[in-house]
């Protein structure tokens, strides 16, 4: 439940709260394991409170033109290299993404995914459109934590090579 709220509060932020870029920067935050490629301008959102305390799901957001970029991660406590464990980690960040896009748009069409493997790391690409804007999400899971990257853009736009570039770019560091 609470990676569900979680998931809603930070997908449905429109794309004017983000900050606009022109430039691009390699990004790798402290802790996250991970490098991707972001508009040097980015933001990111404080950790989300809730009865619990904060929950830690570090993410961040831009904007460059018509298209939002956001790039968030939360890991487990326990790590696993279990292929089922992971399998269902996936599934779950899968259907966890979709439902805190249908809750933000009311209506939203899976159009299309498929499994991918980016440099060795498994993971899932979900095309979806809503009734104003269209997402590309990306999910790769390693073995103690999952990655959402999403590109989202007006309805009448596909993905642009600024979006390609982004969700491409994503790499696990040691």
């Amino acid at each position: 439940m609470r990676s569900h709220l979680l998931l809603i509060a930070l997908l449905g932020l429109p794309l004017t709260v983000m900050p606009q870029s022109t430039d691009w920067e390699e990004f790798a935050p402290k802790e996250g394991h991970f490098k991707v490629m972001l508009p040097a301008r980015h933001a990111e959102l404080p950790p989300l409170l809730h009865a619990v305390g904060k929950i830690p799901n570090p993410t961040f957001l831009a904007k460059r033109n018509d298209e939002g970029f956001r790039v968030s991660y939360y890991c487990f406590s326990e790590g696993s290299t279990d292929l089922e464990v992971i399998q269902t980690r996936l599934q779950g960040a899968r259907n966890r993404t979709i439902v805190a896009l249908t809750f933000e748009s009311r209506a939203l069409k899976v159009k299309h995914e498929n499994h991918v493997n980016q440099h060795g790391i498994p993971g899932l690409e979900i095309n979806m459109d809503s009734r104003a804007t269209s997402y590309t999400a990306r999910i790769f899971v390693s073995e103690k934590c999952v990655f959402l990257l999403l590109v989202s853009t007006k309805i009448e736009r596909s993905i642009s090579e600024d979006g390609k570039r982004f969700l491409d770019s994503f790499e696990l560091l040691p």
